[in-house]
């Protein structure tokens, strides 16, 4: 994997956990690199990063356990809380560790961002899926 697009993806992942970057930045960082899509595993607390090419790139979830209190992910999945953290998430009225937070709370252990679709999928245990297109995207 390219130097470069290492660094782009570990900037993506801790600027989204240090709070100087945002969604549409990450998005707009990853199109810039021509990266495809991402996933954030919440069991492994990390994200793999996909080129068109199948090369890919995992980068560790920084999070500082007093900062993100050791939160388990939920046995029940709920949509409407998911729904409800990305709304917050959003309009930015939690920061991105929060929103992990509480969509862990929601029983999501991971989600798919697919640059290309302009969607996200977000996943419970036994097979469930929430799917959320981009703010904007047709």
């Amino acid at each position: 994997m390219d130097n470069n697009l290492i660094a782009v993806f570990h900037d993506c992942s801790a600027g989204s956990i240090a709070e100087t970057t945002n969604f549409p930045t990450v998005v707009g960082k990853l199109i810039g690199v021509g990266a495809e899509s991402y996933h954030c595993d919440l069991y492994r607390r990390e994200k793999t990063y996909y080129m068109p090419d199948g090369r890919s790139h995992v980068e560790a979830e920084e999070l500082d356990p007093r900062q993100f209190g050791g939160a388990n992910i939920a046995r029940e999945f709920s949509e409407t809380a998911i729904t409800t953290a990305l709304k917050s998430v959003q309009t930015g009225a939690i920061t991105y560790v929060e929103f992990l937070r509480r969509i862990m709370q929601a029983g999501c252990v991971g989600y798919q961002v697919c640059i290309t679709g302009k969607r996200a999928l977000y996943f419970g245990r036994a097979g469930e899926v929430y799917v959320e297109k981009f703010p904007g995207a047709q």
